[in-house]
Order: structure tokens, then sequence, then C-alpha cells
């Protein structure tokens, strides 16, 4: 690794040691009906401070880390993951109006879509051909999330505030997902990687997307701290009518 690339495992490191602790708080507060989404948001924060720390030690040892690569090759996955969780947990209050499109056979089979395109990155080692299918694979998924995103804009609005703010949230960070997603199917066309270019062009398309997106997450979560409670409250008085 060069200096700049030192450097930006130390940016990555550092913004996910911060970012770790509010994640393991909002997955605890937001509760089982938020596990989906916020379990994705923690392991995303773990897998890119073992992949960036491996990486750092590597290089100060002079080695090549390929677990390294693979952790940090694969990242890109619960972040979107973690997107399509938080819309789960945004339309949970009105489920039951939903199209079948965002019920559970929908949101399977992006989840499916998207391990496969992963699986198949991660896998592809020296063959150019099986990452660039993954990618293409991903990024599909993605684009079938932002369908759902628009989707669940369009149905009932009787929702709960709180789970129309974590929707907003969750949509303002869809574009600058898309914005991550499409720079690493560039890169891996243009470069053979996921992470190629130039070290501006990895800052300001690789990095910077994805922590815009990571605070998008949590601010929603921390604003939204409340959902949870709120849900056990509305089931009583349901029961009790």
């Amino acid at each position: 690794m060069t200096m700049p690339d030192e450097g930006l495992s130390v940016a990555w490191i550092t913004f996910y040691a911060i970012m770790i602790l509010p994640s393991f708080y909002c997955l605890y507060i937001h509760g089982r009906h938020g596990l989906s989404g916020w379990l994705y948001v923690v392991i995303l924060c773990v897998l890119r401070l073992a992949g960036n720390g491996m990486l750092l030690r590597a290089s100060w040892e002079n080695k090549i880390n390929t677990t390294a690569m693979v952790l940090n090759g694969i990242g890109l996955s619960p972040l979107v993951m973690a997107a399509l969780g938080l819309l789960q947990e945004a339309n949970h209050s009105i489920k039951r109006s939903l199209h079948w499109a965002l019920g559970p056979r929908g949101v399977m089979g992006t989840h499916i879509l998207l391990i496969t395109g992963v699986a198949l990155a991660a896998a592809s080692k020296n063959n150019l051909a099986t990452l660039k299918t993954g990618v293409i694979i991903f990024l599909l998924g993605w684009t079938i999330l932002a369908a759902l995103t628009i989707l669940s804009h369009r149905m009932a609005q009787d929702r709960l505030s709180d789970e129309k703010k974590l929707l907003l949230g969750m949509t303002a960070a869809v574009p600058i997902i898309g914005v991550r997603v499409i720079y690493t199917v560039a890169s891996v066309f243009t470069h053979s990687r996921v992470d190629g270019g130039s070290l501006p062009v990895r800052v300001i398309l690789g990095m910077l997307p994805e922590f815009l997106a990571i605070l998008l997450y949590i601010s929603a979560g921390i604003m939204t701290r409340g959902l949870a409670s709120v849900r056990c409250r509305t089931s009583i008085r349901g029961e009790l009518m």
C-alpha cells in the first residue's frame, strides 16, 4: 500500500469506529422489527473495521492480505441490504395493505439477487467475467431497491409518524448508494477492480457516498428511537379495543 492508500484505510477505520456504537444503539432500540436493517449496518461497520485494519497491518509488514481485500470487496453488500431492511421497518404498520413486491416474497427475492451478485464478485478471484457479472447483478438489485422505495411512497400514508421519518431517511440514502454502486461497476469495467481510479475518485465516488449513506441511516435511526415503544403501545391499545 502507498501512503495515500494507508491514509484512506485510516479514514475508513476512524469513521466506522465512531459509527459502530450508534449502530449498536439503533440495533438495540429499534427492536425485532428493525433487526433486518440495523444488523446489516452493524455488520458493515465490523467488515470495514476488520478489512481496513488487516490492510494496514499487511502494509506495515509488506505483505498482501487477500482476506482483507475480500472483506472490503463485499462491504457494499450490507450497505444496500440495510436499506432494504429499513424499508421493511418503515412499512411495518401498513404491511397488510402493501403491494406484493414489498412483502416477504419480493424482499426475499431482492435479498437473494444481492447475495448472488456479491457471492460472484467475492468468488471471482482472477476471473474478470465473473466479477463483471457479479457487479451487474448487484446493480440490478439496487435498481429494484430504488423501485421498491418509490412504490412504498405510493402506498397507504397512514403509517406511523416515525415510520415516515425512517422512510424519508432511507429514501435520501438510496440515490447516494446508487452513486457508490455505479462507481463500483464502472471501476470493475475500466480498472478490473472494485475500487479503482485515482485517489480523488476513490474518495469522492467511493468513500464519501458510503459515509453519507451511513450518516443518514444513523440519523434516521436515532430520530425514530421511540418507534418500537410506539408500536408496543399501539398494539396494546388495539387489543384493549
